[in-house]
């Protein structure tokens, strides 16, 4: 039987062709963009060293495939 209440765990790849895997917190929408929070996982803490323990992603389209560029801004 599959646990359909775990964690949403995504492995994103880098500009660099390194992969990444997160853990996603949550979404919300803020005006016609959307926005995800994601928790960095199995060792990518360091990679995403921040104050904050976690980042937050803007879910754009190009060429017809969903992509995610981190908020850099407050």
């Amino acid at each position: 039987m599959q646990d359909d209440f775990g964690p949403d765990i995504l492995t994103l790849t880098d500009e660099e062709g390194i992969e990444h895997t997160f853990e996603m917190l949550d979404t919300a929408e803020y005006g016609d963009e959307r926005y995800i929070a994601l928790l960095p996982i199995n060792g990518d803490e360091a990679a995403f060293a921040q104050e904050e323990s976690y980042i937050i992603m803007r879910v754009g389209e190009e060429d017809g495939e969903e992509v995610l560029d981190i908020v850099e801004d407050d």
